[in-house]
């Protein structure tokens, strides 16, 4: 169904025009909500109406995952989801969301997925529907410019494990597990130098790190002649950046005393890796 841009939206707009992009991250504004519930009634329809029914793959699912068997009380396995997504968790709802639009089949689906995500914007939560799971949105910028890119190159059945750790970091990142988070995005990162050095038949190391794979890639001509000097303050960006970062915050073991990874360095971690992911990819793409 179309999004009506509305007066007060645009009335809204107009009021924020030239303000940097605020997001809140511990709320899912009730009307927010009711929107979803109302997409949800679109594409899955009465329960009734179903005899493998979407309503009832959500329910079960959801309930599986939480550890319950059932949502709410009573009711049909609609009238549960509609009534535990009322009043849930913001991370219960969210994960509803992700569940809703990524693992249901449903050929309608994939022209909806763009609603929830204009909703979002529309609110201000700092979340998108990306890639198949729901990624944290720092900045609306840095998000179109730079992690959409990303997820779009890494979409290629080639990079799948990258796409896979780029993900798992964006979901670490979303459940404030930031040390997890930049381990993974240095994975991602790690697995996309890997899959391109395969493609291209360069031998490595299984145990070769950024910093060795960067030096390979760059040996072997990836990038044009004239980036040489640019590449070199790429590499000992990588080397004091978020291979850095790794090392000290969580490659190699706890250190009881070290402190807790905090969050901009999780987003530094992230942004960082999705810009040398398209850097790199966008490089053996052209050069194919």
């Amino acid at each position: 169904m179309a999004v009506f841009n509305l007066y007060s939206k645009r009335k809204k707009a107009v009021a924020n025009a030239g303000k940097p992009d605020v997001y809140k991250y511990d709320n899912l504004p009730q009307p927010l909500r009711v929107q979803i519930m109302h997409l949800w009634n679109d594409l899955f329809g009465q329960y009734e109406n179903y005899p493998l029914n979407s309503w009832l793959l959500l329910h079960d699912w959801m309930a599986r995952e939480k550890g319950v068997f059932q949502l709410g009380i009573g009711g049909n396995p609609r009238e549960r989801c509609i009534q535990h997504f009322a009043t849930c968790s913001i991370d219960d709802a969210l994960d509803m969301i992700e569940l809703s639009f990524g693992a249901i089949e449903n050929p309608d689906l994939d022209e909806a997925i763009e609603e929830p995500n204009q909703r979002f914007r529309e609110h201000g939560v700092g979340y998108q529907f990306s890639g198949g799971t729901i990624i944290r949105v720092d900045s609306e910028y840095v998000h179109a410019e730079v992690v959409k890119p990303a997820l779009a190159l890494l979409s290629d059945e080639r990079f799948a494990a990258a796409n896979e750790e780029f993900l798992t970091a964006h979901r670490h990142y979303r459940e404030d597990r930031h040390k997890d988070c930049v381990v993974a995005a240095n994975r991602a990162f790690e697995t996309t130098l890997k899959t391109i050095c395969r493609a291209r038949g360069w031998a490595f190391d299984p145990g070769d790190r950024a910093s060795e794979l960067v030096t390979l890639v760059r040996n072997q001509g990836l990038l044009p002649p004239y980036l040489d000097r640019g590449l070199d303050t790429y590499v000992a960006l990588l080397k004091t950046g978020l291979p850095g970062v790794r090392n000290s915050a969580g490659g190699h073991g706890d250190d009881p005393a070290a402190p807790p990874v905090p969050g901009y360095i999780a987003a530094h971690a992230l942004h960082l890796t999705a810009a040398n992911i398209v850097l790199l990819v966008e490089a053996f793409n052209q050069n194919a």
